[in-house]
């Protein structure tokens, strides 16, 4: 016998109901699907063998000490159908981008399927089982692609390449190995990409390298400096000696410690940072084998290196001797 034991939670519901109004629930019915002619005093289970496989409904009500019945609760249940476990499969079938109602029986597995009558493009395979109780699988579901027939390449028949990204301005190359000219490329980091086409009219993936352009070997053209923070009065010009010596007049420093600012700029206007050095100078007549004749004559100290100016020449001291 086949029977379905229900919470009480309707029962205590009603009881709950009945309870706060401090009366008491004298009878209780229930019946099935609906056939109240057929209740039935509830108990905590119902016989339920009878009834068929299906959806159901189960109804409940209570009387209290006054004879008043309570309102009537159903709650709804399914009855499965009862099968045995299935064992084996015993059918199989397919069809393709969803044309069910061309389906075709699998008689074999592994089976081979035909798929020389579809077009290029994306395609779909749905398959279904059935087991030996007669209910089917789900549906599953792969997608595939069918590519395109094209013949295996044999030649390279164009090559193109560009710069920096460029790929409007791209340019064939109809040698190998070509020559490709980077004179008006500006220093710094680029990009070469190069891509070739087959003798099917089919275009290779493209392929980028990077390269850099690095800095010309630029001259020093212009000079600037000034003598002890005075910045107000600078000295400056083209470097026009070859020898890339620029004789720095100091007779116009009074004697004692000084220091040289000074700054070059390259031929592409570059400007270096700017060095400082220290010397002293000395005010002295006769040094050496440099007669005064009345002329001033400046010693200059340089690190460490000793200098004589005697008016407009410039004299280096090696020892005692003068040059």
């Amino acid at each position: 016998m086949k029977t379905r034991i229900f919470l009480l939670a309707i029962a205590a519901a009603l009881w709950t109901t009945v309870v706060g109004q401090t009366k008491t629930i004298v009878e209780q019915q229930c019946w099935l699907d609906g056939n109240i002619s057929a209740a039935q005093a509830a108990s905590t289970s119902v016989d339920i063998s009878a009834l068929p496989v299906g959806l159901h409904s189960y109804s409940i009500r209570v009387k209290d000490s006054e004879g008043m019945w309570s309102p009537v609760v159903t709650k709804f249940f399914i009855i499965p159908r009862a099968i045995e476990q299935a064992t084996n499969i015993t059918a199989r079938e397919y069809w393709l981008d969803g044309k069910v109602a061309s389906r075709a029986s699998l008689d074999a597995s592994p089976a081979q399927i035909a798929l020389t009558d579809l077009a290029e493009g994306l395609h779909s395979f749905s398959m279904r089982v059935k087991d030996n109780n007669g209910m089917w699988s789900p549906v599953v579901t792969k997608f595939f692609i069918i590519p395109r027939a094209v013949e295996p390449a044999t030649s390279i028949t164009e090559r193109e390449y560009w710069l920096d990204g460029q790929v409007a301005s791209r340019v064939a190359l109809d040698a190998s190995p070509a020559q490709i000219s980077l004179t008006d490329l500006a220093e710094g980091l680029h990009s070469f990409t190069m891509r070739v086409k087959d003798n099917n009219g089919m275009w290779s993936s493209p392929v980028t390298k990077y390269f850099l352009i690095a800095a010309q070997e630029q001259t020093i053209a212009r000079y600037l400096y000034w003598f002890d923070d005075d910045k107000e009065h600078l000295f400056s010009g083209e470097l026009e000696y070859a020898s890339g010596i620029l004789p720095v007049n100091v007779s116009h420093l009074p004697d004692g410690e000084h220091t040289l600012s000074w700054r070059v700029a390259d031929s592409r206007g570059a400007w270096s940072n700017t060095m400082v050095e220290s010397f002293t100078i000395e005010v002295k007549t006769g040094i050496g084998n440099v007669q005064s004749d009345n002329v001033p004559t400046t010693k200059v100290l340089i690190d460490g290196q000793l200098y004589i100016l005697h008016g407009e020449k410039i004299y280096t001291v090696t020892g005692s001797e003068v040059k």
